[in-house]
């Protein structure tokens, strides 16, 4: 998954940048928060959100004056150019188009409704308990108290990335998206165990939280490493019936079958691609012209 990846780079960019800001224009920090927040743009698109917080380190160090920054304007400028560049050419020389019209089909078109729909609220059900836990979820909210006037930037950067989780997640419903809102989550649950910890009773409250923490973690993953029975007897079927190099078509959206079973071929009415039939016996047709068994 793409998330690990774009993380990384989100987070060193948003780390570089902070270093510029506090070093009062060293370049080269600049230019490298640049070359890793055009990566994770390039890697993941809603990491954008990540421009609320670094607004706000450049008013609260340089008030209004970082809009005279000439150098500011060049990094905003190449940092947005290289991934538009990046999306564009990908768009014209890519034959595999897994993820096109996410954008204009899904969330331009749902962003500002989906979040209060039954489907999102489901979602948000389902997956913020995976996300961070339940003990997590309450610690969120006892952490925001704890941000003190100097670490005010990471109360800003939560509040950026449930705006994504409004308009981003909520239209896609995709549970992985969650994890660049849980960043400035951590941050505010270590950031009250970092208070607590040299009050009186302070060492023993965080050793009981943290344990409870680790449990409910515990508890949330485990069934992730269990098995999917039903996915391992449909590709324990599909590399019985077929051979290594025919191309087969799935009835599914989801391309882990024919991932997992080592085959190759195509998913059946997925309505991405403008020059397949949308008749499905013309399309079936139009896979079996092109090899399919």
């Amino acid at each position: 998954m793409p998330e690990s990846a774009a993380l990384m780079f989100w987070i060193g960019g948003l780390y570089y940048f902070n270093l510029w800001v506090i070093e009062k224009g060293r370049l080269v920090s600049l230019i490298l928060s640049s070359v890793f927040l055009s990566f994770a743009i390039m890697t993941k698109p809603p990491v954008i959100f990540i421009a609320i917080p670094m607004l706000y380190l450049c008013y609260e160090h340089f008030r209004w004056r970082w809009l005279k920054f000439m150098e500011l304007w060049g990094y905003a400028l190449v940092t947005l150019t290289v991934p538009l560049l990046y999306y564009y050419l990908s768009a014209n020389l890519a034959e595999y188009k897994f993820t096109v019209g996410i954008g204009r089909d899904i969330i331009f078109k749902k962003a500002l409704t989906a979040f209060y729909s039954p489907e999102a609220l489901h979602f948000f059900k389902e997956n913020i308990p995976v996300s961070v836990g339940m003990v997590g979820f309450l610690l969120i909210f006892a952490g925001i108290f704890s941000v003190t006037k100097k670490q005010r930037v990471i109360l800003i950067w939560f509040i950026a990335m449930l705006l994504e989780v409004i308009f981003i997640v909520s239209p896609i419903r995709a549970g992985y998206y969650l994890i660049f809102f849980t960043v400035p989550c951590a941050l505010l649950i270590g950031n009250m165990f970092a208070r607590i910890f040299y009050e009186p009773i302070g060492k023993v409250l965080s050793v009981v939280l943290v344990m409870a923490l680790a449990y409910d973690s515990y508890y949330q993953v485990k069934p992730m490493y269990e098995k999917n029975e039903i996915m391992a007897t449909q590709v324990k079927v599909v590399q019985e019936v077929t051979a290594e190099d025919e191309l087969l078509v799935v009835g599914a959206f989801d391309p882990c079958l024919l991932s997992l079973a080592d085959r190759r071929g195509w998913r059946f009415n997925i309505g991405i691609y403008s020059y397949i039939p949308k008749d499905p016996y013309e399309e079936l047709d139009y896979y079996i012209v092109r090899g399919a068994k």
